[in-house]
């Protein structure tokens, strides 16, 4: 790819963080998560985050952020020249899915990779008729310097289905997802029902990663069934 060589060579920001939820696709999971510390917490007050997002998913994303009253993030939207400027010049680059085919990692870039739940079906090689996603996200766990596990049932099935067994050079993160946080955060919860009008209401979220076979889900059917129980 003729621009990324040329994008390559530019310095690399010490402080820039990269963080990309579903490829653009989504605002919220581990990378938004992640984000909430980058803006509440002093410590990375030097870091300059930037979250991935799509045409589709801009508009949201900036509500979502003005929401919370997030002040550093910038928004970049995916396969953009802007948006391969900072995938080739953030320190760190961080995902919870896979970055393009054409991005090659640089040296002195770190990569941390979180995926996005528990793998109670098929992936990689033992999923045949999704297939075509096999080699990129196997091609991505190469690059990573970190790869965050919530328990060893999803370590194991990534490596074998990813045939990652005997290749991965980067190191295992054996930890909770960023994201399970907000379960324990009581005040927090009284703050957003209060926000939403539902303070005197029980609230119940219905939060599945998976929802149908392969790229096949109808979920706008699945939430109205939701609403009408």
């Amino acid at each position: 790819n003729k621009n990324n060589k040329i994008i390559s060579k530019d310095q690399i920001n010490e402080y820039g963080i990269l963080l990309e939820a579903g490829q653009g696709k989504n605002i919220n999971g581990n990378m938004f998560a992640i984000l909430k510390s980058l803006e509440y917490e002093k410590e990375w007050e030097k870091y300059e985050p930037y979250f991935v997002v799509t045409k589709d998913t801009i508009d949201s994303a900036k509500a979502r952020f003005d929401f919370y009253g997030f002040k550093k993030v910038k928004v970049t939207i995916r396969d953009t020249q802007e948006y391969w400027t900072l995938l080739n010049t953030c320190k760190y680059i961080m995902t919870d899915n896979s970055y393009p085919t054409l991005y090659t990692k640089r040296e002195g870039q770190i990569y941390l990779n979180t995926w996005h739940g528990t793998p109670l079906k098929y992936l990689g090689r033992s999923d045949i008729k999704n297939a075509v996603s096999l080699g990129n996200i196997q091609k991505n766990y190469f690059a990573c310097d970190y790869a965050l596990f919530p328990n060893n049932h999803t370590k194991d099935v990534f490596m074998k289905d990813y045939m990652l067994e005997r290749m991965y050079k980067g190191y295992n993160l054996m930890a909770d997802y960023p994201r399970n946080a907000a379960l324990l955060n009581t005040d927090g919860e009284e703050q957003l029902k209060e926000k939403l009008g539902l303070k005197h209401k029980k609230v119940v979220a219905y939060m599945p990663t998976w929802r149908g076979t392969g790229r096949s889900a109808d979920s706008e059917k699945q939430v109205a069934i939701i609403k009408e129980k």
